[in-house]
C-alpha cells in the first residue's frame, strides 16, 4: 500500500483528502467484509446513507447562510432603505426559505425510510441534489448581497461559497445524481 501525495483543494479544507494505491494486495477469505459479488449492494447502501447525511449537512449550511443573508439585508441600507425592503431581494429570500422548508421535510422523510430499513437510493439522491443546489444558491446570494466585501479571501462569506462547491461534488455531482434518478423512475405513480 502506498499513500500518494496530497494536493490542495478549493474548499472544505478542514477535511483532508488523499489517494491510496494498492499493489499485489490479497485479502484472506476470512477477512472479507461480505459475500463475493455483494459489493455493489453494500456500496449502494453506503451511498444512500452518505447522500442522506450530505443532504442534511447542505440543508443546515443553507439555513445558516439564509439566516446570515436575511440579517445582512435587514441591516444594510442601499438607496436610503434596507436591502430587505427591496422587493427583488425580499422575494428571493422568500423563495429560498420556501425551498429550504421543503428540502428539510423531504430529507427528514428519507431519514425515516432509512430507519425503517427501506430502499431509499433514489430518494437520497433527490435530497442530496436539491439540498446541495440550494446551498449553492444561498451561498451565491449571500456573496451577492455583501458585494466586494464578500468576495475578499479569508472571510466567512467567501469560505461558505467555496465549501458549497465541495459539498456539491461529495457523494456524487449533480449529473451523476440526475443519471441515477433518471434510471430509477418513480414506482408510486
Amino acid at each position: 500500500m502506498r499513500q500518494e501525495r496530497h494536493t490542495g483543494k478549493l474548499g472544505n479544507r478542514a477535511c483532508d483528502h488523499g489517494r491510496l494505491s494498492f499493489t499485489d494486495v490479497r485479502v484472506p477469505e476470512e477477512n472479507l467484509l461480505g459475500k463475493p459479488g455483494s459489493g455493489y449492494e453494500a456500496l449502494t447502501r453506503v451511498f444512500t446513507r452518505e447522500r442522506t447525511f450530505l443532504a442534511a449537512v447542505c440543508t443546515a449550511r443553507a439555513a445558516t447562510m439564509l439566516d446570515r443573508a436575511t440579517t445582512y439585508a435587514r441591516g444594510r441600507a442601499v438607496l436610503g432603505r434596507p436591502l430587505l425592503q427591496h422587493q427583488a431581494i425580499a422575494f428571493r429570500l422568500a423563495e429560498l426559505d420556501a425551498e429550504l422548508a421543503l428540502i428539510e421535510q423531504y430529507t427528514d422523510a428519507v431519514f425515516q425510510r432509512l430507519q425503517e430499513d427501506a430502499a431509499a437510493l433514489r430518494q437520497a439522491s433527490i435530497a442530496k441534489l436539491r439540498a446541495s443546489r440550494l446551498e449553492r444558491e444561498c451561498a451565491d446570494l449571500l456573496l451577492q448581497l455583501h458585494g466586494g466585501a464578500g468576495y475578499l479571501e479569508g472571510g466567512p462569506v467567501e469560505r461558505g461559497y467555496r465549501d458549497a462547491r465541495a459539498y456539491a461534488l461529495a457523494g456524487g455531482a449533480d449529473e451523476a445524481l440526475l443519471h441515477l434518478i433518471a434510471g430509477h423512475p418513480r414506482t408510486d405513480v
